[in-house]
Parts: structure tokens; C-alpha cells; sequence
């Protein structure tokens, strides 16, 4: 090849990735990238605030040692809130809605010590069976 023809092979090529930068910024909200920084849509705002409320608790009580007591438990629930918080950026809303349900019931049920009721309501709503066996 000659080197003209270098010259535009290469110049082709530098155009074509100048013009593709663009489309990390042109991604649609809610799917990767820069777009992820886009607000969470008003009518998802709840879900979005029980997703921090539950994970707050989770800490909490592993700060005051109750995850100590039963670590198969919390390891349980805090899977199902990693669930949830992937169903939610992934905007399946309603399958991260079913999902923290039994997580926000767990949780309050280990608040108030009630940790056999806590296992028990896990193994009925068949979330995880692995606590079950």
C-alpha cells in the first residue's frame, strides 16, 4: 500500500471514532453508562426508599451482632435484597416489589427477635429454600 493510502485508512478511522463517542452519551435512561445517572422516575421513588430502608437495617443489626446469631438467615435476606436492588436498576419494578416484600417482613421480624417466625415466613413465601431443608 502506498502511503496515500495510509493516510486515508488511517484518517477513515479516526473519523469513524469520532463520530461513534457521541453514542456513550445518546444511551437510553436506565441503561448503562452515563444513563445511569439519571433520576429515579417519581412513581418508583417508594420502592426506591424501602430498597435503603432494608439495607439500613440489614447494617444495623449486623452492627448490634445479630447476624452473628443466625448468619444463615441474614445471608438469606441479604441475597433477596441484592435481588431486589437488581430487579429495580434493571426497572423490572414490580418482580423487585415481590422480592422485598418477604425481605422487609424478615426484617422486622428479626428486630423484634422473632427469628424462628423470620425463617418460618421465608420458607412459606418459597423465596429461599436452601433455609428450609
Amino acid at each position: 500500500m502506498s502511503q496515500s493510502n495510509h493516510r486515508i485508512l488511517y484518517s477513515a478511522l479516526i473519523l469513524s471514532l469520532l463520530l461513534n463517542q457521541g453514542c456513550f452519551y445518546m444511551v437510553e435512561e436506565g441503561k448503562g453508562g452515563v444513563a445511569e445517572r439519571f433520576p429515579i422516575p417519581q412513581e418508583h421513588w417508594h420502592l426506591s426508599q424501602r430498597l435503603h430502608e432494608c439495607e439500613a437495617a440489614i447494617t444495623e443489626q449486623s452492627l448490634y451482632g445479630k447476624a452473628q446469631l443466625h448468619p444463615a438467615l441474614y445471608q438469606q435476606t441479604q441475597k433477596l435484597l441484592t435481588e431486589s436492588r437488581r430487579l429495580f436498576k434493571a426497572e423490572y419494578y414490580q418482580q423487585a416489589e415481590l422480592t422485598l416484600e418477604p425481605v422487609e417482613t424478615v426484617l422486622k421480624l428479626m428486630q423484634q427477635n422473632m427469628h424462628i417466625k423470620a425463617v418460618k415466613h421465608l420458607c412459606q413465601s418459597n423465596a429461599i429454600q436452601e433455609v428450609c431443608l
